[in-house]
C-alpha cells in the first residue's frame, strides 16, 4: 500500500503545474473562493470558459482554482493534498486568510469532493 501512495504522490507532483488560478474580476461583496474538481478525464482548462461566466454573474469578489490530478483523474486519496497546495497557491495569489471557500466539482470530480 505504501509503494502505491508514494506512486499517487510522484503522479501528483509531476501534474501539479497545471492548476488554475483565476483571480476576482470584481471587487466588492463578500470574498470567495470556489475550488472546482474537474470530471475523469477532462483537464481543468475546459472548465475555465464556464468558470468565468459564473465569476462575471457574481456580485462577490470571487476567486476560482481548478486543481490538476494524476492522468485527469480525481481520485479521494489526493484530495486533502490537492486541496492543500491549491489554497497555498490562492493565498499566494493575494486571496484574503478570511475568504469563505466552497467546495464542489463535476462528475467524479464532484464525488471527490464530497468525500
Amino acid at each position: 500500500m505504501l509503494k502505491l501512495l508514494l506512486i499517487f504522490e510522484l503522479f501528483y507532483l509531476i501534474s501539479s503545474s497545471s492548476d488554475i488560478i483565476i483571480e476576482p474580476i470584481k471587487l466588492g461583496g463578500n470574498n470567495i473562493a470556489f475550488i472546482f474538481i474537474p470530471g475523469a478525464e477532462l483537464p481543468p482548462d475546459r472548465y475555465v470558459p464556464l468558470l468565468k461566466q459564473v465569476q462575471l454573474i457574481s456580485t462577490n469578489s470571487l476567486w476560482i482554482a481548478i486543481p490538476s490530478f494524476p492522468d485527469d483523474f480525481p481520485l479521494e486519496i489526493l484530495r486533502p493534498k490537492v486541496i492543500d497546495e491549491i489554497l497555498t497557491k490562492l493565498y499566494k495569489s493575494g486571496m484574503s486568510i478570511n475568504t469563505t471557500i466552497f467546495l464542489g466539482g463535476h462528475s467524479l470530480g464532484g464525488i471527490t469532493s464530497q468525500s
